[in-house]
């Protein structure tokens, strides 16, 4: 859950 809320949510942005 951890994992999968961070890389939403700090991927999308990051990545973006």
């Amino acid at each position: 859950m951890l994992r999968s809320a961070g890389l939403k949510e700090s991927g999308l942005p990051l990545l973006r």
